[in-house]
């Protein structure tokens, strides 16, 4: 659908988590032939999907490696989209910086 509605090439980008949305993110830009790419923290191990490059991870790990990787996913995006497990306003740092930098934030409930 998303292809159909404009021509310009999509790429989907996630933060590589094993839970929640990401992992069927990754299978749907899989499945319809999309660019796909990943910002996850430096303690976890670099793959082909990581953006940044291989050096950068499988360092010891620190809880600041996922808001390093928030901050640049965000700065990559030009939208955000997010998925809510909730029916209430999800909290999420995500959400919190991207619309600070004035990014659309489009949320699933």
């Amino acid at each position: 659908m998303l292809k159909q509605k404009t021509d310009e090439e999509i790429e989907i980008v996630s933060l590589g988590e094993e839970y929640g949305a990401d992992k069927f993110v990754k299978k749907l830009a899989s499945q319809f032939e999309m660019k796909y790419a990943e910002f996850i923290p430096y303690h976890k191990s670099w793959n082909m999907h990581c953006q940044e490059p291989a050096y950068l991870f499988g360092k010891k790990y620190s809880g600041r490696y996922y808001f390093m990787s928030y901050g640049k996913f965000v700065k990559y995006c030009d939208k955000i989209v997010f998925f809510a497990v909730e029916e209430k306003e999800p909290k999420h740092p995500v959400i919190d910086l991207a619309k600070k930098k004035n990014k659309e934030v489009i949320i699933f409930v």
